[in-house]
């Protein structure tokens, strides 16, 4: 009760002592005083944390550090990024009890976002490959994207500090980057070096820390650790959402912004779990993202060509259930034959042409490398190309020549 007591106190002072923030730190110290917490020597940041009561414990030993919420729609990028680059401040700058203490309240602090924030906002607005219609979103409170980040990482703004970058996007199913930042990110989920991993989930951003005696650290300026914890449902967070808009005078979501909301809880949960697994040795990333890249051509090709929603696997491997999928052949259907082949066609030309999979597939798996495909995958894979082998005999023609040729690249490769 004692430690509640005081994170209760010091969360409430954080924003009665917004503008004592900006002074020097030994003002705050009749504040630690009056807590009794006076050693004038620094504390390990993560027990100082815990002591306090500023973090909740999530699954897979993670901790969530409580921060400043986010109440402005889009501004998640920017909060994130204000967390990593106070806590950096927090593990190399702070010499003292009340620094730490003073990094701490600021990481709840709304006008020291607000003060980071306009600073953060100047150098994205320098950025010279800046397109108009970006600077006007920008200067209009408009989103942080990918291009940004990396815009701001690479022009040194954690240079400052021993931290290694990386960062991940992941939504609607889909992961929506390249092998380059699966692979960094994965080093950095194994190394004992401190990292930042800055996380794009569908339409929010998050940062994971990496090399601390917990395995993660998570900021989350939405705060919807409710689902991890496993004691909330996606719909009971959606419900939450709601009630927390009403309370700050918002409308309530339209339909389509509460798919949006709940696809990017649904996406959070998944990328989380699967970098608690990767953490532990379950299995790698590179293995998830190869396996996950198949799992998307296939289940393109199962919805448009044989009207079928492919079953969504969890995150260690397909379930049996999908692999039932690849042993209906057309033969079955042969009265629909017809109807098939202009789907077919259709996908083939449009939706996956060969160069598409020699780009998605191919050259994946020839960059990860077959011993990250499990062998339930190659199994639904070698039977989706003997389907498509199959159908593609029946056709009059060779309108795609070159779809064989990538298929015949695929078996080659596993030989």
């Amino acid at each position: 009760m004692e430690s509640e007591a005081k994170g209760l106190i010091l969360s409430i002072l954080a924003e009665i002592l917004n503008e004592i923030l900006e002074f020097p730190t030994n003002k705050i110290s009749s504040l630690l005083q009056y807590l009794n917490v006076s050693a004038p020597t620094p504390q390990n940041p993560l027990s100082l944390i815990k002591s306090l009561g500023f973090s909740t414990p999530l699954p897979s030993n993670c901790l969530l550090i409580k921060s400043k919420f986010q109440y402005s729609e889009s501004l998640c990028g920017f909060h994130a990024l204000f967390y990593a680059k106070t806590f950096m401040k927090l593990l190399n700058k702070a010499k003292t009890l009340s620094n730490q203490l003073y990094y701490l309240l600021k990481l709840q602090s709304d006008s020291s976002f607000w003060k980071f924030y306009a600073k953060t906002l100047q150098k994205v607005l320098q950025n010279p490959n800046l397109d108009s219609i970006d600077h006007k979103d920008l200067k209009e409170l408009g989103p942080l994207d990918s291009s940004h980040l990396d815009y701001l990482i690479n022009s040194g703004f954690f240079s400052k500090y021993p931290v290694k970058t990386s960062s991940l996007f992941y939504g609607y199913g889909y992961f929506q980057c390249g092998i380059e930042r699966i692979e960094a990110s994965e080093i950095l989920i194994n190394s004992k070096e401190k990292g930042l991993i800055f996380l794009g989930i569908t339409n929010h951003w998050m940062v994971l820390l990496t090399g601390f005696s917990e395995d993660f650290l998570l900021f989350d300026s939405r705060k919807n650790a409710g689902f991890l914890l496993g004691n909330s449902s996606i719909e009971e967070i959606g419900l939450f959402e709601e009630k927390e808009r009403l309370s700050l005078g918002k409308k309530p979501m339209t339909i389509a912004e509460k798919r949006l909301f709940l696809n990017n809880i649904r996406d959070g949960d998944f990328l989380l779990k699967v970098l608690f697994e990767v953490k532990k040795g379950s299995f790698s990333l590179k293995s998830i993202y190869l396996n996950r890249v198949i799992f998307d051509i296939l289940r393109s090709y199962e919805k448009q060509v044989n009207l079928r929603e492919l079953e969504e696997y969890d995150y260690e491997a397909f379930s049996m259930k999908t692999q039932e999928f690849c042993f209906e052949i057309i033969e079955k259907k042969a009265e629909n034959l017809k109807e098939k082949q202009e789907k077919f066609l259709d996908w083939a030309k449009n939706e996956k042409p060969p160069k598409v999979i020699r780009e998605d597939l191919l050259e994946v798996l020839i960059k990860i490398g077959k011993e990250h495909l499990n062998k339930k995958t190659a199994i639904f894979l070698d039977n989706w190309m003997k389907e498509v082998e199959i159908l593609y005999k029946t056709l009059e023609k060779d309108p795609i020549p070159q779809l064989l040729e990538v298929f015949k690249e695929i078996q080659d490769f596993f030989l």
